[in-house]
């Protein structure tokens, strides 16, 4: 019983701020060679990475084992130019992830993470810093809360038969995290956003 009321408390209590949408800062590159358009994370270098170690460092985000695809006439890399930044939603990044690349060996996430854990099923989630996954109903999550990979909503939480209703989220942990460490899939597999 004191586990189910500390529980509702704690959805009621951090309901309100779960809608505060969450903006990421994305630089943006243009290859001057085939006018391609790829983002990466602030801060991670992109266009300072000499064109033969862009197949070893330069991924995508989608599938970090795979590599941009090659520039026109064949030339596998590109000559990337910087042309700014721009501060996107998580919708943006869902649905733009194979344009966005992780670099390995970057730069730190200017977000930091959220590590969640629902303390009913015991299973782990992510969020960026400032994304609150407890919303006020229960039953309405895979309505708004999303993956970031796929935009699928959550899926139900296997407590749902014992008569609990969705997800009851715990903040477990937070902190930095490097573009390439977000883009393995023990993280961004559980990645979740509120719409």
């Amino acid at each position: 019983m004191k586990k189910l009321l500390a529980a509702a408390l704690l959805v009621i209590a951090a309901a309100g701020a779960a809608c505060a949408e969450v903006k990421i800062d994305l630089d943006e590159h243009n290859c001057i060679i085939c006018k391609e358009t790829y983002f990466c994370f602030k801060g991670d270098p992109l266009d300072k990475i000499p064109v033969e170690d862009q197949p070893k460092k330069v991924f995508l985000l989608s599938d970090r084992s795979k590599n941009m695809k090659n520039c026109s006439n064949n030339f596998k890399m590109h000559r990337f130019v910087k042309r700014g930044t721009r501060n996107v939603g998580m919708v943006f990044i869902a649905s733009n992830m194979d344009r966005i690349v992780v670099i390995n060996g970057g730069g730190t996430l200017s977000q930091k993470l959220y590590g969640w854990k629902c303390i009913l099923c015991d299973k782990k989630f992510y969020s960026f810093y400032g994304v609150n996954l407890n919303i006020k109903d229960w039953d309405v999550q895979p309505d708004y809360i999303k993956s970031l990979k796929g935009q699928r909503g959550i899926f139900q939480c296997s407590k749902r038969s014992e008569g609990y209703f969705g997800h009851v989220f715990k903040l477990t942990e937070e902190g930095p995290m490097t573009s390439y460490g977000f883009a393995g899939s023990s993280i961004l597999d559980y990645m979740y956003y509120v719409k």
